[in-house]
């Protein structure tokens, strides 16, 4: 009970203070408790039950080798044995189990096999962890215990020594080598002694200066310090040979370094390892590697997973080293981790594709954007297998096929809506990792990202609006349609892009209700119709949402009805609106509804967009609306490319203006497309062609770099603790060669900008 635990807790607790707490007269013991299972995460004092389930599951082969030397001291002693023999099947398998000799080899192949080349870098190496230490001659022998002792029970011995010649015995090592391990063995524990006498300290490590070597030589019953390294030389040397010819016909994993995770301290080669690779924080990849072998996540908990993992680690670690920031990868990566269902197929897939893993460190180190979006739907991760991912994009994307087929007969479009979200967002997500590899360019993915939203929102308005029906019945004589404004419309979308859309109807004054067995009302039937479609595009579920709705464009915005008759909406344009609504309208199109009514309302809009004459109202209007954009802006950051001064929202400004007061006597400039419309107005004369060029290099340019910021991830962005680093991924992204560059460039292009929004307001602005 928790009661029971608490008491554990305490009484260990007490324990522990009383034999180490430092006294005038000392301290008794110094105790570890970080052999219990998965210290990270569980109390100190431990259940004998929970730590059965716990090594059953979970168990790790390095854990198995600490148990060897286990035996109960203190307390129920008879409890401590029946608790070693419930391990027996954990540590002891009767059968060579090839798996679990397969992880050994893996561990052992990660550890460096240089030898030491000379007595100056004996100066500060840790003779219990360093190479040729205490620790290597336990995994000499404990590893061989592991692999036979299932079968030969005499080699079940704690003491090393005794396993030592148990194995010599059973002729597992030659009587040789068995005296070598014990000689050197017995020298290093020798050494340990006097250097933890020095201070009363807990130390392996052996002096850095000379002088201080010299005394710990002395000490030791040496002549001098040439004496004692020549002896310590040697011996750390022969251990060395005798580990590295464990398992020698494997091949070697260890890099450049040692990459050991097991146990429960960060082994110095491999903190030194890390570092070189460019690891800022080993103790934290420690701390994350080592949670991953305890099984802490679904997809580690399974033996074979963690095997695998294993194996897979130096090639994971190395690929992630390639990245920005390395640390800042692998807490990516981590969060990912901790969301697969079951790890063994994953694992073997990037084990065995270089290329796949290289994308998913791609993403981890350079988008937190994309990394965390691939952290909440971990089924994104398929769309990287197939070699479709590299594959060039069509310009429209058929997912009828896919969809459609899963609504059932009795109209639950619950699946449906699941898959075609599911399908989307692979889509989404491949648009955008084609830009990050560069296969595609950013105006092209915002083509195919509108392309893509278009699809399924006419998909959705068809399938929402068949259930709809099937509810409330038909209104006669009735149609309505969706008009899509800002980067909709243009055909402009970016990733985490708002569809901007205003609904309108039409239908006979003499329709009073629907025809269903819930008849509705014509206002209330096109709202709540709106309202679903709507809802079934922004609406989160298990995967993911699709895009956020913004219908206040509407007449009256937020106020104002949801949806709005057609003939209404047009005398409110022609009669009502403000002149940045006029502005909004020349960048809005139709996109779902019937045909012959979509039709109709482009000659409506055009009609209204070439029925404006009042330029002078126009230009004072822009002005104004621009200085109050500017005087209520919070974010005042360069980085925000679309309202600083000079970024997209000017360049807009300046287009739509012109479209507006020029349009009354030239149709032909009218382009939903920012793009489109300023290359006709340079055809047209409007803008001359040393402007509309200005214009257009900065138009590509900021558009590239709020697509690349969209990616990156512009939460991000903002944080200040992340920013040089994603700088420098913009940077990796780019044809610029360091980030002064594209602020110079950024910089440049908006003064231009500045100077043509002057040019064309400027009567107003003076």
């Amino acid at each position: 009970s928790g009661a029971v635990s608490q008491i554990a807790i305490q009484a260990t607790k007490s324990l522990v203070r009383i034999l180490g707490e430092q006294t005038s007269d000392g301290y008794v013991l110094r105790v570890d408790l970080r052999l219990r299972p998965d210290p990270g995460s569980t109390p100190i004092a431990v259940s004998v039950d929970s730590a059965q389930r716990y090594y059953e599951n979970a168990g790790q082969n390095w854990e198995r080798m600490a148990f060897i030397r286990a035996r109960p001291i203190a307390g129920d002693i008879e409890l401590g044995k029946k608790f070693l023999l419930s391990l027996q099947p954990f540590m002891w398998r009767k059968n060579l189990d090839f798996a679990a000799i397969e992880d050994i080899h893996s561990i052992k192949r990660q550890i460096s096999s240089r030898p030491i080349r000379n007595s100056n870098e004996l100066n500060g190496h840790n003779i219990k962890l360093g190479k040729g230490g205490i620790r290597e001659i336990e995994f000499f022998i404990q590893t061989q215990q592991l692999i036979w002792a299932g079968r030969y029970p005499e080699l079940r011995h704690e003491y090393l020594l005794k396993a030592t010649s148990a194995l010599m015995e059973e002729g597992k090592i030659s009587k040789e080598t068995a005296q070598e391990i014990r000689t050197a063995y017995l020298f290093l524990r020798k050494i340990e002694h006097r250097l933890q006498m020095i201070n009363d300290q807990q130390t392996h490590q052996l002096p850095k200066s000379d002088q201080d070597l010299e005394n710990v030589a002395i000490f030791s019953g040496f002549g001098n310090v040439t004496e004692f390294k020549d002896s310590l030389l040697s011996v750390l040397n022969c251990v060395q040979e005798h580990y590295a010819d464990l398992f020698e016909t494997s091949p070697n994993l260890s890099l450049d370094g040692s990459l050991v995770f097991t146990g429960n301290e960060l082994h110095p080669d491999t903190n030194l390892t890390l570092k070189t690779m460019g690891f800022s924080q080993p103790k934290s990849v420690f701390n994350i590697v080592s949670g991953w072998h305890y099984g802490r996540y679904p997809a580690t908990r399974d033996e074979r997973s963690r095997q695998l993992l294993t194996e897979l680690m130096p090639q994971l670690l190395s690929t992630l080293s390639n990245t920005i920031d390395p640390d800042f990868a692998l807490t990516r990566f981590d969060r990912f981790l901790q969301k697969l269902p079951s790890g063994v197929q994953f694992f073997s897939l990037i084990k065995s594709n270089q290329k796949l893993l290289e994308f998913l460190a791609l993403i981890m180190g350079d988008t937190p954007s994309l990394a965390e979006w691939l952290s909440r739907s971990p089924t994104l991760f398929d769309s990287l297998i197939t070699e479709e991912i590299t594959q060039p994009i069509e310009n429209s994307y058929n997912l009828k096929s896919k969809t459609i087929s899963a609504i059932p007969p009795e109209g639950n479009i619950e699946d449906f809506l699941d898959l075609t979200r599911r399908s989307a967002n692979e889509q989404k997500f491949k648009i955008q990792i084609q830009v990050l590899q560069n296969i595609i360019n950013t105006e092209t993915a915002s083509q195919l990202l509108t392309n893509l939203a278009q699809t399924v929102f006419q998909q959705i308005w068809q399938v929402v609006e068949r259930d709809f029906v099937r509810k409330h019945g038909k209104l006669l004589d009735s149609n309505m349609i969706a008009i899509a404004y800002g980067k909709f419309g243009g055909r402009e979308l970016m990733p985490e892009s708002d569809l901007d859309l205003v609904f309108l109807y039409n239908i006979d004054d003499s329709v009073e209700k629907s025809d269903g067995v819930r008849p509705l009302q014509p206002t209330l039937y096109f709202a709540r119709l709106a309202q679903r479609i709507c809802s079934a595009l922004s609406a989160p579920t298990a995967e993911g949402k699709l895009y956020e709705i913004d219908i206040r464009l509407r007449p009256t915005g937020r106020v104002g009805p949801a949806v709005v008759q057609i003939d209404r909406y047009f005398e409110y344009l022609k009669t009502q609106a403000w002149t940045w609504e006029l502005m909004a309208l020349t960048r809005a199109r139709p996109v779902a509804g019937p045909e012959e009514v979509q039709t109709m309302v482009c000659e409506g809009i055009r009609t209204t967009l070439t029925s404006i004459k009042n330029e002078k109202k126009l230009r004072v209007d822009a002005v104004e609306m621009r200085k109050k954009m500017i005087t209520q802006q919070k974010d005042t950051s360069k980085w925000n490319i679309k309202h600083r001064i000079g970024g997209l929202v000017d360049i807009e400004f300046i287009l739509q203006f012109l479209q507006l007061a020029n349009a009354n006597h030239n149709d032909q400039i009218l382009s939903t497309s920012t793009l489109s419309a300023l290359r006709r107005l340079k055809t047209a004369n409007i803008l001359c062609e040393s402007a509309a060029n200005s214009l257009e290099e900065a138009l590509q340019f900021l558009q590239w770099l709020q697509f690349m910021i969209r990616i990156i991830g512009p939460n991000f962005f903002e944080r200040e603790e992340l920013q040089s680093r994603l700088l420098k991924v913009l940077v990796r992204h780019s044809s610029f060669s360091t980030i002064e560059e594209i602020i110079a460039e950024m910089d440049s292009q908006t003064d231009a900008v500045q100077r043509q929004f002057y040019q064309v307001f400027r009567s107003h602005l003076n």
